[in-house]
């Protein structure tokens, strides 16, 4: 087994090569779950290769060629700090995000909230 030195680069040619031996041999489940077995439940993606393989889904989509339903789920899908993640079954929708917080209190019933002294003749209790 390879030394374990962090990430590294591998060529084009190289990386098509594993990923059609994968494809060949219809590996995709297995090596998915040697990878989550073995801890690793992320692959680092470059972003920039990601919009890359992105463009070149839509315009064959575009261009009447022929894009399978994953490729258009790839094409669609969120490119971001995260990675790309389309909605599927191990990677579900994002959460909703949160609510946002309440409104600070604003006045109250009289309509003056405020502690200063305006002569208005409103004596005001806050409690703080």
């Amino acid at each position: 087994m390879a030394e374990n030195s962090g990430p590294f680069s591998i060529s084009i040619s190289k990386f098509i090569f594993v990923m059609k031996a994968i494809a060949a041999d219809d590996l995709w489940d297995e090596v998915g779950q040697r990878l989550e077995d073995t801890g690793h439940t992320s692959v680092l993606v470059d972003p920039e290769h990601m919009a890359i393989l992105q463009s070149l889904l839509k315009e064959i989509a575009a261009t009447g060629g022929s894009v399978s339903h994953r490729g258009s789920r790839v094409a669609l899908s969120i490119c971001g700090p995260g990675g790309p993640q389309a909605p599927g079954p191990r990677h579900p929708p994002p959460p909703p995000p949160p609510p946002p917080p309440p409104p600070p209190p604003g006045p109250g019933p009289g309509g003056d909230d405020d502690d200063d002294d305006d002569d208005d003749g409103e004596v005001v209790f806050v409690e703080r």
